[in-house]
């Protein structure tokens, strides 16, 4: 990155607190209750998961409770589906975003089941309230939330970097604006 900037004049690197830690993990958040897929649907998606992670999915033990995301990609050919063991959300995208929904395996009681991301779930990822009022259909609750930003990290950067920003270059900020600005943000 230096080198690619070494060129630029005025390049100013701003030092930013680092943001709170999230408080919660992708197995925190899951609806355990929410409905999921069919037996033969889970297995037909749970035969495309690679061999590598089918091992790692064998080794749980059967009373750990873990979500592990994962979109269905095409490798080399063949469809294959992709998971995360850091429980962490895949990137949320819509559909047309060019991507899948994303999946979940769910491991509970020894028990391996699958299902979609719920549109709740999504709006939890990207830091909305649980009091945030999603629609009723699937895909426009789904859509509203991928490839969106996450609030928190708007927030984040709003009051560490825009605001201080604006007040070094001598700028105003009407109280009533940053007020308004922070209740759209929290």
């Amino acid at each position: 990155m230096l080198k690619a900037i070494a060129p630029l004049d005025d390049v100013v690197f701003w030092a930013m607190p680092r943001p709170t830690k999230r408080p919660k993990t992708l197995t925190d958040l899951i609806d355990w209750d929410a409905p999921v897929f069919s037996e033969e649907r889970a297995a037909a998606l749970i035969s495309l998961t690679a061999a590598k992670h089918r091992q790692l999915l064998d080794k749980l033990p059967p009373d750990r409770r873990a979500a592990f995301p994962g979109y269905r990609r095409t490798r080399q050919g063949k469809q294959v589906l992709e998971l995360r063991f850091d429980d962490l959300s895949g990137c949320l995208r819509t559909a047309e975003g060019g991507s899948s929904c994303q999946f979940l395996l769910l491991h509970d009681s020894g028990e391996l089941k699958a299902r979609l991301i719920t549109p709740r779930e999504a709006a939890l990822l990207m830091g909305a309230p649980r009091s945030y009022k999603l629609s009723t259909s699937y895909n426009e609750s789904y859509n509203a939330m991928g490839d969106a930003v996450v609030v928190p990290v708007v927030k984040h950067i709003v009051d560490h970097l825009l605001v201080p920003l604006a007040l070094q270059n001598g700028r105003d900020i009407p109280s009533g604006k940053k007020a308004s600005l922070q209740r759209l943000l929290l």
